[in-house]
């Protein structure tokens, strides 16, 4: 199997932008991933949540103090958009969205376009449209739908992160513990499955329907 590291350039540290339609998105489909990655290299992340009442923002930003304390530098923008309702709102999630650009981040954290949740589906499709010149690793988030497919690209986890992904997870998130599928078991159990599939021992799994490994600059609009 490739493995590729992420590492900064001579200018600047990595620039992750984290995209999110609900508090507890982030940490669930890529906590371990954004935790590792400051563990690598300089990071300086800025996350996006796009619908959160206000005990959900506070559990979002208790989250990201969490996630983000080894990021050189990090800001969380939470938003009100109506939870379920996406589709409905797909011009000013946009606008959102057309907002985050000047961030110019290198590698961007989105759900995945199969996801059968609607508000989901609807945020990776602008994810998609708005940054088609970004390396996007959409996210996978168990859920009863059952709409979890193979990934393509895998990111490993060492025991301890794995340890303090769930450990997030289960202390910022307080709302969501009494779902039944809220757990460590659920969290572990998927990273473990990961891991056999690209012989580590923790991972997550993303899709990466287009990346750019390496090559010239130059963009198709500007020869």
């Amino acid at each position: 199997m490739l493995s590729l590291e992420f590492s900064p350039t001579p200018r600047r540290p990595l620039r992750v932008l984290a995209l999110a339609a609900h508090a507890d998105d982030i940490e669930i489909g890529a906590g371990g991933a954004l935790l590792t990655l400051q563990q690598q290299t300089p990071v300086i992340a800025s996350a996006l949540v796009f619908s959160a009442n206000a005990t959900r923002r506070a559990e979002a930003e208790h989250a990201a103090e969490l996630l983000y304390r080894d990021a050189r530098d990090w800001t969380l923008v939470v938003k009100d958009f109506d939870e379920n309702l996406f589709p409905g709102q797909i011009a000013a999630l946009k606008s959102e969205l057309a907002a985050v650009r000047s961030f110019e981040p290198d590698v961007i954290f989105a759900p995945a376009l199969h996801d059968r949740h609607q508000d989901h589906r609807t945020l990776a499709e602008l994810a998609w449209q708005g940054f088609r010149d970004h390396a996007v690793l959409q996210y996978e988030i168990p859920k009863w739908e059952g709409d979890l497919t193979t990934p393509n690209a895998y990111i490993a986890l060492d025991d301890e992160i794995l340890d303090e992904k769930v450990r997030i997870i289960s202390e910022a998130f307080v709302t969501q513990r009494d779902k039944p599928w809220f757990d460590a078991a659920t969290f572990s159990g998927l990273a473990r499955l990961r891991g056999v599939e690209c012989g580590q021992r923790w991972a997550e799994g993303f899709r990466a329907d287009k990346l750019l490994l390496a090559g010239a600059t130059t963009t198709q609009e500007e020869e």
